[in-house]
């Protein structure tokens, strides 16, 4: 079992949390902490911090709440929990805690030719373990294309254009692909 806590500056092991977050995600989808600080004060953003029953910290997860839909911005696993089910622990408690959502994420599209092929295709096939299906949608976002993974139901285009719309506190037209 894993309990959820609220990622706070003035926790103890925040310097753990921006470590996993410095090792998981490459430069160019990093936020800056201020910000990600700045927001959890809204609500409807939620960062949290996942430990194991001995107290020992797993994993982070940024959550985005609007309407009945939670995104799923980042998850990460700390390396020394990896290959052990963590991840799938986590998922398992972020459905518990958002059960009254549909949990959407966006994930890289499988493409043969990208150099993380094989990383795209083990995170595809993670989250259909976890009861992840495709969406309808696919969209292309500063040259990137991505596919938007749902647990249940659909979301519709104009629905996400508006949630995203929200995180960005901008209108927000995707270039959408068939």
């Amino acid at each position: 079992m894993l309990t959820a806590k609220k990622i706070t500056p003035q926790m103890d092991d925040l310097d753990k949390v921006k470590d996993l977050m410095l090792n998981a995600f490459p430069d160019d989808e990093l936020t800056p902490f201020k910000c990600l600080f700045d927001k959890i004060e809204i609500d409807g953003y939620d960062f949290l911090a996942f430990y194991n029953d001995d107290g020992n910290f797993t994993g982070i997860a940024y959550v985005i709440t609007k309407d009945d839909l939670a995104y799923l911005f980042w998850l990460a696993v700390n390396e020394n929990a990896r290959c052990n089910g963590i991840g799938s622990k986590i998922l398992a408690e972020l459905k518990e805690i958002y059960k009254d959502y549909r949990i959407i994420l966006d994930i890289e599209r499988l493409n043969d030719n990208a150099p993380n092929a094989e990383q795209r295709i083990r995170r595809k096939k993670f989250y259909e373990r976890n009861g992840f299906i495709e969406s309808s949608l696919r969209y292309d976002l500063y040259n990137v294309e991505y596919q938007i993974l749902i647990n249940h139901d659909d979301v519709e285009r104009k629905e996400f254009e508006d949630f995203y719309s929200y995180i960005l506190e901008k209108e927000l037209k995707l270039d959408y692909l068939d």
